[in-house]
């Protein structure tokens, strides 16, 4: 037991940096999925404890946002980072929000640390930025601040040997004369690649008048099984795409994350006639682009001005800011500038009517060119839209292109983007969500006994077992510390009988921390960790449909477990979670331990119909979400077709002023 006698705390990143213990001691192991077991040493302390009264009792994201937008406003951000008609700064804002969110946690950790233990010397054993920033300044606070560094191992770093020119083979140095078999095919394969490209474009670009360039990213793709096949597309595009496709405007489709030159890529490229991968901007519209260094180096220059103070508990992390804001223009402003630039190539030789893409906040260059050509833009809302979204909620600046107009699913949404996004009334239109229109059933019916089976037998769930699926997330900052401390509490206990799904966000790029933090707790309590499996590539509904109950925390599945209408969950620990009042709706049943995860499995509660109607009424505009999209889009299209023709001069879509 870790007391008040401790006049010193290490902090490291893993039990095996830890120091040799020592009587007035304590180790803060950072590892979040860390937990000690009954043979560990006494003065490991994990620091999901000393962070679970801070998550407990402030809501820290809300704050930090709030906090950022008052400093940028005050240092002039938006305009300071803008170029011409283009600013960085709101492409870099929910970056720079985690930044300052992951630092506050920190100071208030601090803050814990020294009400549960006293006045402590802290000792850094771990490179950790974040931590830096929290911990240089305490040295006046009766809390030393010691940055000391883990001792090198000493261990010898192998460098390669240099290999004389004369010792290269013959055969090699001729390969590097005339290339090698293997290159002289990859050149010839390339350029057959290049060849069936060229001809693609040729073909869009002498079709049909009406075309619209999609901005689809591949790496947030999800699948979507039928009956009959399973397929992997854009969840919030997808359908309009579909539409599109078999009804115009014809869709010109850019492939973000696709690669001609890669063989892993190719054949989704190669397969598809209205596909367009992202490297041809680097490739085929490149063009004198790059801009002036010496304008790039005058603006960062600038944001060396003096500093604008940000208070966090005593501690100013304005400089500190500062200088990540500076390195994000330094390492932004280049290629984003470059993108607008190529982005515009891309329109003159193709000439899109109109712009359809998602996650707007961070296509600025994408807006940008549109707004340049005299294109409208049109953007679909993705995820979940609540008053504190930092991707839409912002004031109206002169620097900030929003698209022309913005479909939400309903009318809450709407509400929301007029209200704390300040977007004018016709920017905003309530269309339904394409997501849904990719599922075939969008009911509150269960699946059926074949059906729930074969899922159940895909993911090793025993006869008999209850099947909880727990929604994650790729926000490594909410993965790192808020969903550890929502596991720990909602599952960290023996539940016999059910099978835990994690349900993988696209953007996830390993298995997570979520087994390990499980066996961890069951190792510490004594009891058998409950099975487990961890999936991403599978369709979503049809998991909900297969599954007791969804259990989630801040995630975008909470409301599509209402869509399907399976007994809801939410975690209702900390001061974040339920931005849509789920509970008050009645579509979430609030679990708070793991005693209310056994009793919400053992008498799980279906979503009261007529509450559930109301809440997806109010969320979810019902009927065809892609038909009122692609029915807008050619509206606009062919009013700018009249226009053209009475006019030489095409009106551009609006800016925020």
């Amino acid at each position: 037991m870790i007391d008040r006698d401790i006049r010193r705390v290490v902090l490291v990143q893993t039990v095996l940096d830890a120091p040799p213990p020592r009587s007035d001691t304590a180790v803060v192991v950072l590892d979040t999925a860390w937990t000690p077991g009954a043979d560990d040493r006494l003065d490991l302390l994990p620091i999901r404890q000393v962070l679970a009264p801070v998550f407990d009792g402030r809501d820290l994201f809300s704050d930090a946002l709030r906090r950022l937008d008052g400093w940028a406003d005050a240092a002039d951000l938006p305009n300071r980072l803008s170029l011409g008609d283009l600013s960085v700064w709101f492409a870099m804002r929910e970056e720079l929000w985690h930044w300052l969110t992951e630092r506050m946690i920190w100071r208030a950790a601090i803050s814990a640390l020294r009400e549960r233990l006293g006045s402590v010397r802290l000792v850094l054993g771990v490179e950790d930025p974040a931590l830096l920033d929290a911990m240089a300044p305490l040295d006046g606070e009766g809390i030393g601040g010691v940055m000391e560094r883990p001792a090198p191992d000493g261990a010898a770093v192998k460098v390669p040997e240099s290999r004389a020119p004369g010792a290269i083979p013959w055969t090699r140095r001729l390969d590097r004369f005339i290339g090698s078999p293997d290159r002289r095919i990859r050149r010839r394969r390339l350029a057959r690649r290049i060849g069936l490209l060229d001809d693609r474009i040729r073909t869009i670009a002498a079709g049909p008048p009406d075309r619209v360039m999609v901005i689809s990213y591949t790496g947030i793709h999800q699948r979507i099984q039928s009956s009959s096949s399973a397929r992997s597309v854009d969840p919030n595009l997808g359908s309009v795409i579909e539409r599109m496709r078999r009804e115009g405007p014809a869709p010109i489709v850019i492939g973000l994350g696709l690669d001609h030159r890669s063989d892993v890529t190719w054949p989704q490229i190669a397969a598809d006639p209205r596909l367009l991968p992202q490297s041809l901007l680097a490739t085929r519209w490149h063009g004198n682009d790059v801009p002036d260094p010496v304008v790039i180096r005058a603006l960062t220059s600038d944001l060396r001005r003096p500093e604008v103070p940000l208070d966090v508990d005593g501690v100013d992390l304005g400089p500190a800011l500062m200088a990540r804001v500076r390195a994000f223009a330094d390492a932004w402003l280049t290629p984003t500038l470059t993108l607008a630039s190529r982005v515009e190539n891309l329109i003159a030789e193709l000439r899109p009517g109109a712009l359809l893409l998602t996650h707007e906040g961070i296509r600025a260059p994408w807006l940008v060119a549109a707004h340049r050509a005299g294109i409208p833009s049109f953007a679909i809302q993705h995820g979940v839209l609540y008053p504190t979204h930092p991707g839409y909620c912002h004031r109206r600046d002169a620097t900030l292109i929003l698209p022309s107009r913005t479909f939400v699913y309903g009318s809450y949404e709407r509400e929301v983007l007029l209200e704390y996004g300040h977007y004018r009334p016709e920017e905003v239109e309530v269309s339904g969500s394409p997501r849904v229109d990719l599922d075939s059933i969008g009911a509150a019916v269960p699946a059926g006994d074949t059906e729930r089976s074969l899922v159940r037998h895909e993911l090793t769930v025993r006869d008999g077992d209850r099947m909880l699926v727990v929604s994650t997330t790729h926000a490594r900052l909410v993965r790192t510390f808020y969903l550890m401390h929502m596991l720990e509490q909602t599952l960290g206990g023996p539940l016999e009988g059910v099978h835990i799904v994690f349900k993988q966000h696209p953007g996830e790029s390993d298995e997570g921390p979520y087994r390990d933090l499980l066996d961890g707790l069951a190792r510490s309590g004594g009891y058998e960790p409950p099975p487990m499996t961890v999936v991403r590539d599978i369709d979503l509904y049809r998991l909900l449909r297969a599954s007791d109950a969804h259990l989630g925390f801040q995630s975008t599945v909470l409301t599509d477990a209402v869509v399907v209408g399976v007994p809801n969950l939410i975690a209702h620990v900390g001061a974040l979670g339920n931005p849509l009042d789920y509970v008050g709706a009645g579509v979430a049943t609030p679990v708070r331990d793991v005693e209310d995860v056994r009793v919400a499995l053992e008498h799980p509660v279906r979503p009261d119909p007529a509450q559930r109607k109301e809440f997806l009424d109010r969320h979810f505009m019902s009927g065809d979400a892609s038909v009122r999209i692609v029915s807008r889009i050619r509206d606009s299209l062919d009013g700018d077709r009249a226009r053209s023709d009475a006019s030489p001069v095409r009106a551009s879509p609006p800016r925020a002023t």
